[in-house]
């Protein structure tokens, strides 16, 4: 699939968060994020928090969202459908980590 790419000139760059703040710090970090992007890029940023990691996705894939700050298993799916990765967290050297769910 290949992300939809908007005709015309767009005079803003949309950037999306994910769900898991909650909504009141989410807001809070949006409108932050949002000025300190209009600052360093010099025009208009919309900052959207998504209501579910799976619109988060969507708004990616269909160019609702020019980036997004994901998780690891939203940007592994992102990358797979070939959304380009800019920055990847690094813990001990290493891009991935394991975990178990022991019962």
């Amino acid at each position: 699939m290949t992300p939809h790419v908007p005709s015309g000139p767009r005079h803003s760059f949309r950037f999306g968060l994910p769900p898991s703040l909650g909504s009141e710090t989410a807001r809070e970090r949006a409108e932050r994020l949002a000025s300190f992007l209009q600052r360093a890029l010099g025009k208009l940023v919309e900052v959207n928090v998504a209501t579910s990691y799976e619109t988060l996705a969507k708004d990616l894939l269909s160019g609702r969202a020019d980036a997004a700050w994901a998780p690891p298993f939203v940007c592994a799916r992102m990358e797979a459908m070939g959304v380009r990765v800019l920055a990847r967290g690094v813990r001990r050297g290493m891009s991935s980590y394991r975990s178990a769910l022991v019962g």
